[in-house]
Formats: structure tokens, sequence, C-alpha cells
């Protein structure tokens, strides 16, 4: 429930962020200094890139689409602009940040923060119209926070180019960082997400000590036969995962850094075996296989790399045949 309520949440944010306009003073915000240190997890999305890059464009009509829905993300973003008034252009990035909790890899914790120049007031009036109720507001040392009824969710905003939207704790914990009454994310998270460089999307993540185990006690119940390594997952301590786009390719690289050397080996070879395995299965798609064989798995270290590049039209071609199946099994959506 709390994943599906992020997810609703975000893409709320990009319905109605940000507007152009000449916005509130303050002083300027950098989003990953105001990460609080609870966070565990954390991701950025180049929005402004995305939308603006005409190959991804392309993947957009490449979807499935009924007669009535825009046939193109112009058209798509014009619709926007129609109904709210708002140019999604000038959407900037958004940076999502969160607690994995060990015992049920929910996420209770969470928020997003917005980069980009608004005006209050007008942001708040098309929130407000879609929502089709006034929020409530609550001041929390010295900052406003719009809230519901409940104050379960919050939005603030920071100074005169971001807002942060989340659960209501997350929210007062950003406004504590931002005033300095309480430090931000630094060591193993800060770096692993530092160290992924630029990316179209990346996300950064200390795994919480236990939370892989149970899993695979109760995955491991179930399988005929015992996989080698599989054990050895558990032994997984952070992930970094990025997409990046150059020229007509996308490249998708995860690592996966373990307690041991040993660890990372297991699974590496725990890997190869599935894509062994994957290849005798007769209803994954050609194309699909032709990617898993371009699959490059390494380590180095304790740490396990993944990485796949794919050129724009064999993303298409993969999306469509995903769809396919989906379509055969469960109906189409």
């Amino acid at each position: 429930m709390v994943k599906k309520t992020l997810f609703i949440l975000f893409m709320a944010v990009l319905v109605v962020s940000p507007l152009v306009g000449c916005g509130g003073g303050g002083e300027t915000v950098t989003p990953i200094e105001l990460v609080p240190q609870k966070a565990n997890m954390i991701g950025l999305i180049d929005l402004s890139q995305i939308m603006e890059d005409e190959d991804i464009a392309e993947l957009y009509e490449a979807m499935p689409l009924e007669p009535g829905d825009p046939q193109t993300l112009d058209e798509a973003l014009d619709l926007a602009m129609e109904e709210i008034g708002l140019d999604l252009m000038d959407f900037e990035e958004g940076l999502m940040f969160g607690e994995v909790s060990e015992a049920t890899g929910d996420m209770d914790y969470f928020g997003i923060m917005v980069k980009g120049t608004f005006e209050e007031s007008d942001l708040i009036a098309s929130i407000e119209s879609e929502r089709d109720e006034p929020f409530t507001t609550i001041e929390y040392q010295g900052y406003e926070i719009y809230t519901d009824p409940y104050e379960e969710m919050g939005l603030a905003f920071l100074g005169s180019d971001a807002f942060v939207i989340g659960s209501m704790e997350a929210v007062k914990d950003v406004i504590e960082v931002n005033k300095g009454a309480q430090p931000a994310i630094s060591g193993k998270l800060l770096n692993t997400y530092n160290g992924l460089g630029d990316a179209l999307m990346k996300v950064a993540m200390i795994v919480p000590p236990g939370a892989i185990e149970e899993g695979l006690q109760e995955f491991t119940g179930e399988l005929p036969i015992p996989l080698p390594g599989l054990d050895k997952l558990a032994d997984l301590d952070t992930v970094g995962i990025t997409l990046t786009k150059n020229g007509q390719s996308i490249s998708l690289v995860s690592r996966m850094c373990f307690t041991s050397s040993d660890s990372a080996e297991a699974v590496e070879g725990l890997i190869n075996a599935a894509m062994l395995f994957a290849g005798l299965m007769p209803d994954i798609p050609e194309e699909a296989l032709e990617l898993l064989e371009n699959l490059d798995v390494s380590v180095s270290g304790s740490c396990l790399d993944i990485s796949l590049e794919m050129t724009m039209s064999e993303v298409e071609t993969l999306m469509q045949d995903l769809l396919t199946i989906s379509s055969e099994q469960y109906g189409t959506i």
C-alpha cells in the first residue's frame, strides 16, 4: 500500500509542478544536501532531459494507446497544459528518499524533493483544484506545511526553488536539516549515490540487515533443489542502479556490493546459471534472449556489476513483447 502511495504521489508531483514564475524569496536549495540521515534509499530522476529527448518520446508512441488518448508525448504535455495550466517541460528533477523497513520491505517514511522555480500560491491552488478540497496548514520551525486533515502527508517550500512532499515525519526532518537542526545523510549511502555519476535515473540503497534473509528462506523452501550461491544474496550490503542514454543507446548498470568478495563471486555464478536456464525456456521472446546474451556480469572486489546496453529500437521491441505477454496472460489492461 505504501509503495503504491509513493508512486501515485510522485506522479501527482509531475502533474502539478513546477510553475515558472517570480517565485518566493529565499535561498536556493540543493536537494541531496537536505536528505535526512534516517533515509536508507535515495533516487534521482532527470525529467527535464527525459521529456526533451526525441527518442524517449518515441517510446511513448510505441505503447498501446486508446483512440481517445494523446497519441504523442507532445500531445500529452499539451493536454496537461490545457487541463491544469502547467507546462511540464519546465520540470527539472525529482529526488526521492525514504527508509525501507527491515521487517516488511515497505517504506512508510518517504519524501520527494522537487527542484524548479515556483509561484507558491499558484502551485497550491493547482493542487487544491485537483484534490477538490483545500489544504490545512501547520507551522513547524518557521515553515508552513500544507497537509491533509489527518496530518499524515505534508508539503513545504524550502526556499526559492524547491519544495518537499511526503510523509509528515520526512517533511519535518527535511525542514530540520535545512535549518541545521539535524544532519543530512553521509557515509555509505551518500558515497554510493555520488559514485553513480550523472544519469537519467539513478538509485542508491543500503540493504537493511536481515531484510533479504527472510524472503530467501521462504523462496528456497519452495525450490525442488538448492541453488548454489542463492544464500549469499543475504550478504547484500548496498545497491546502486543507473540508467543513462548515449546517442541511440540506453545503458542500464546495477552495482551490488556484498559483505565479502566470496559472496559477490557466488552470486555471479548464480546469475550466470540463471541466464543459462532462461535460454532453455520456450516462452521467452527471442529478442529478450538476445538481450540476456548481451548482459555483462563481472566482479570487482566485493561488488558485482551487471550491465546491459540496448539500442532504442531494441528497447521498443522488448516493451512490445512484454506487453504482448502480459496481455496474453492477464488480459488487456
